[in-house]
């Protein structure tokens, strides 16, 4: 299973291709683009460097890791594992951050604007937590099955049951 990696502009392919054992099930790019992040079947996520392919930094879950996304700022990367759990990790030399227990898994997350929440969705329900500590973040009148998004300046909007819309300012 390969990974390439195109120049958007030209649609020149770079020399950046990279291999793994296994399905490649997410991929998400730095936000200063000189890194790009893969999640696999192998149990890994992979840090590359774009331009060379190299790979940087590789975490290991118990099971397949689901999903991934890196912190605006590019300092951290969270990866969701088939394990039920979602960690941060320290992205130039890797220590984990915290982690979090999704017992279901996570099919989707992202981080606030400013890095300090993580929004994780977990099939029908959402949770918020913060990234360093894997604490969760509980919002006055939130239900379980809330459906959570956040905004870049951290206005928080979350929608349950179709029916009900409630927005938090967590600055």
């Amino acid at each position: 299973w390969e990974a390439r990696v195109w120049e958007p502009t030209e649609g020149s392919r770079l020399k950046a291709t990279v291999v793994q054992e296994a399905p490649i099930t997410a991929l998400t790019v730095a936000p200063d683009e000189e890194s790009f992040d893969t999640a696999s079947e192998e149990n890994t996520a992979r840090i590359w460097e774009r331009g060379t392919g190299q790979e940087g930094l590789r975490v290991i879950h118990q099971k397949p890791v689901s999903a991934l996304t890196f912190s605006p700022d590019g300092a951290s990367v969270a990866t969701a594992g088939d394990d039920g759990m979602v960690s941060t990790w320290e992205t130039k030399t890797g220590p984990e951050l915290a982690h979090h227990a999704e017992p279901d898994g996570a099919s989707s997350f992202r981080f606030s604007g400013d890095g300090r929440v993580v929004a994780t969705m977990i099939e029908d329900r959402g949770t918020l937590w913060e990234p360093t500590t894997g604490i969760p973040i509980v919002l006055p009148g939130s239900k379980e099955d809330m459906h959570f998004a956040l905004t870049d300046d951290l206005g928080l909007a979350a929608a349950a049951d179709g029916e009900t819309a409630m927005v938090w300012d967590v600055k």
